[in-house]
């Protein structure tokens, strides 16, 4: 006899060798087909080895023989089918006590169908196993009808795997309830009587269909016709527990929480019924359908928890605990507990918790903390809600996800507000106005975010997906995100282009991009607004901020701005003097006026635009322009006379001119009394400018009419309130002018030598935060020349 066959033998009991013995031998003769010349095994002692080790539990054994045989030439017909099968069989056996992956499951699936494919005869318990592969890999329907192949053939265990069926088709499935309640009733007739715990398990889910079905009444008729079976088993408290659910869920409250209070106290504190009717004794009292008692109910919840960790009815009475805390508007813990729960939720059975119900719940609890005006609270229920919104429900998911982004946008609105308020007060520390800033722009930023995935998850729903997709825009720019702002504004009117709000969109996209810097592109996104939507408020308000571009972009293009403006406030048909826009364009033609030199034009526009809006809030900054196009008028008019040939008219120019020196040094004076009145710490950066700008440009009025005197008194006390800044060293250039001209060498020469120490003493990055362009050394040099020059 052969070695190979004494082998086989031994394996098949031949010599009545205990199975450890046969896994010992096994090993090392399987391993000998992987020595030197295995072509000599052949393919039918190979199938009979496979089969043997299988029924051994050999599994990695059988894989090894079976993965080799398989790669050989001669592997086909019936002896390879075998392989093949075996190779499924063995897998199988090795997987099924672990949890497998989707790939072991493929190559389960993959060996069963090359032997059927080689017309190998699959057992009842391979079709078993063939179809539980198939749940591994997720192909559910399937798996379904291997299962009810594997009844058919008459599996011994046919009832488990038709209990496994209604499972199937039920969580992974989602069949019709109509379609479950037919299946649930075959199996609950029939189901051998004497199996008690499946007799059960059809009753509970045929309670469940009723109760989907609104027709719970119809359970009270199902357990009268079953109760007598159960009466003296040990399944009877159970039984009774289905009894008081059915009161529970047909309303009769008192009688199910008399009932679940006996039912509690005849089974032990640590048996199953007692959890579960703990469970609904606590959701009894909750929504008794009189006066809620969410203390008592809390109490029932909590025993649970304490008694059974772990268990279902835990995880469902730490939810059931979180809404009594909610009623008792203890929202921290409600919170803490709804967390815990549903980090357990797939841990219980979709009887105990409604998905769909705790969502909407939850959503209801949300809204009234908001109308209540605890934003917080309601954030933190809205957010709970959001983590139970799956993809199988749009519309469910885009109620939670508004409702959501709606509260982030409330808190970020209220969080800006109050900064505002703050900092208007002077109530904030040094640090906090940024810090309260971070806050509510993370919040408008988060906000922005959920909009977006909105309108992505509702794009059946055109006009809402539109609406969130443009509040994703707005709160991108109001979290200071200006280029996700820009990405955001652009893809709006690039696939809504029939849209209302496009014409808005690139007028949001061009003063983003005015914003951030970028001109050139703000100018072409205000000039496609205009040129596309003329006729529309949003077109024609590009006009104003296009305008404040071309003035930013230099002097080469003062004239642009000046069209620009003329079309507001000549070529309208929609601006009047009294829309802010107009306003906006006096003020601003005015200014563009004095930056072109065209002194007249800008005198009279800025007094028409004071004139007309005297309680505008610009009037004094325009006041500093009209002083400054009057002192730069006079100047002018200076250079005119220096080259006349005539005597009265040379007269006349210089009245003019001392004329409108003496009107801007008043207007200087006016400014400098409002803006000292209301004290630097309520001027805003560019009325500071002004006004340090005020002080010099009055004492060069006085200057200019030779009034030297007057004018040094000015320039020391400009000096004096200037000394830490680089605009001192401008009032000391004066100061030491007006000495030279009021014949004081000596004052003159000790106002030069104060200059200089103060340049030396200035820090180089004080130079470089202040406006003027000159540098320390550009001082320095300019001192050191002065002081060597004849001047003095």
């Amino acid at each position: 006899m052969s070695q190979w066959t004494t082998l086989l033998q031994r394996i098949a009991g031949k010599w009545q060798l205990p199975l450890a013995a046969a896994s010992a031998v096994a090993l090392p003769a399987s391993m000998t087909l992987l020595r030197p010349n295995p072509d000599k095994i052949s393919m039918k002692d190979a199938a009979t080895a496979m089969e043997q080790f299988v029924v051994s539990g050999l599994h990695d054994d059988a894989l090894r023989l079976g993965n080799f045989m398989v790669s050989r030439e001669d592997c086909e017909g019936e002896d390879c089918a075998t392989i093949e099968l075996n190779l499924a069989r063995a897998m199988f056996g090795k997987e099924e006590s672990g949890l497998p992956s989707a790939n072991q499951a493929a190559k389960i699936v993959t060996h069963y169908k090359q032997s059927a494919l080689r017309n190998a005869t699959l057992t009842p318990d391979d079709l078993e196993h063939f179809a539980r592969a198939l749940e591994w890999q997720g192909q559910h329907l399937a798996a379904l009808q291997w299962y009810e192949e594997a009844i058919s053939k008459g599996h011994p265990r046919s009832t488990e795997l038709k209990q496994r069926v209604i499972v199937l088709m039920r969580d992974r499935l989602h069949a019709p309830v109509q379609q479950m309640a037919t299946v649930v009733d075959e199996f609950l007739e029939s189901v051998d009587p004497n199996r008690l715990d499946l007799r059960l398990w059809a009753i509970e889910e045929k309670l469940s269909l009723l109760d989907k079905q609104g027709r719970p009444e119809l359970g009270d008729r199902l357990l009268k016709d079953h109760a007598s079976a159960f009466a003296d088993s040990d399944l009877s408290p159970r039984f009774e527990y289905l009894r008081m659910l059915v009161l529970y869920k047909t309303n009769r409250f008192d009688e199910a929480e008399l009932g679940l209070r006996t039912l509690r106290n005849a089974v032990e504190a640590d048996s199953d019924v007692n959890g579960m009717a703990g469970w609904l004794l606590g959701r009894t009292v909750l929504y008794d359908g009189g006066p809620q008692r969410p203390l008592e109910a809390l109490s029932f919840f909590r025993d649970v928890e304490r008694l059974h960790p772990g268990s279902p009815y835990a995880v469902a009475s730490k939810l059931g605990a979180a809404e009594a805390l909610a009623f008792l508007e203890r929202h921290e813990e409600a919170v803490a507990a709804y967390r815990i729960a549903i980090d357990n939720i797939e841990s219980i059975s979709t009887r105990l918790v409604n998905l769909n119900l705790l969502r909407t719940s939850l959503g209801i609890t949300a809204e009234r903390r908001r109308v209540a005006g605890d934003l917080d609270a309601a954030l933190a229920y809205a957010r709970l809600g959001m983590t139970l919104a799956g993809n199988d429900d749009t519309e469910q998911t885009v109620v939670v996800l508004q409702q959501v982004a709606n509260i982030l946008t409330a808190i970020a609105g209220k969080e800006e507000a109050d900064s505002v308020r703050r900092s208007s007060f002077g109530g904030s520390a040094a640090g906090d106005g940024d810090r309260d800033e971070h806050k509510f722009k993370l919040l408008y930023g988060e906000a922005a975010d959920i909009y977006a995935k909105l309108a992505e998850v509702d794009l059946s729903h055109d006009r809402r997906s539109a609406e969130a997709s443009w509040l994703a825009a707005e709160l991108a720019g109001k979290a200071g995100r200006r280029s996700d702002a820009v990405r955001r504004y652009r893809k709006f009117v690039v696939e809504r282009p029939e849209n209302d709000l496009v014409p808005r969109g690139l007028l949001r996209i061009g003063k983003l991009l005015q914003a951030a810097g970028r001109l050139e592109e703000a100018v072409e996104a205000y000039q496609l607004c205009y040129s596309r939507f003329p006729q529309t408020l949003d077109g024609i308000r590009t006009l104003i901020p296009l305008a404040h571009c071309y003035v930013a972009l230099g002097p080469d293009n003062l004239e642009l701005a000046e069209r620009t403006l003329q079309l507001v406030l000549s070529d309208s048909q929609v601006f009047t003097p009294e829309a802010p826009e107009f306003t906006d364009a006096l003020f601003l033609l005015g200014d563009v006026y004095g930056r072109q030199s065209h002194y007249e034009k800008s005198i009279s526009t800025l007094e028409e635009a004071s004139d007309r809006y005297p309680d505008d809030p610009r009037v004094w900054r325009s006041r500093f322009l009209l002083a400054s196009a009057y002192r730069r008028s006079a100047l002018a008019l200076r250079d005119d006379f220096s080259d006349s040939d005539f005597g009265a008219r040379i007269e006349r120019i210089r009245t003019e001119s001392s004329d409108r020196l003496k009107k801007a040094r008043l207007l200087y004076r006016e400014l400098i009394r409002e803006y000292e009145a209301r004290g630097s710490g309520r001027l805003d950066k560019l009325e500071r400018v002004y006004l340090q700008h005020s002080y010099l440009y009055e004492a060069d009025c006085y200057f200019e009419m030779q009034n030297y005197r007057t004018a040094l008194g000015l320039y020391d006390n400009a000096a004096g309130m200037f000394k830490g800044s680089p605009a001192a060293l401008s009032a000391y250039v004066q100061v030491i002018n007006c000495h030279v001209f009021l014949g004081q060498p000596r004052e003159a020469r000790a106002a030069l030598a104060r200059a200089q120490v103060l340049a030396s003493s200035l820090r180089p990055e004080v130079y470089a935060a202040d406006l003027s362009p000159e540098t320390k050394d550009d001082w320095k040099r300019y001192f050191d020349w002065l002081s060597e020059s004849t001047l003095f």
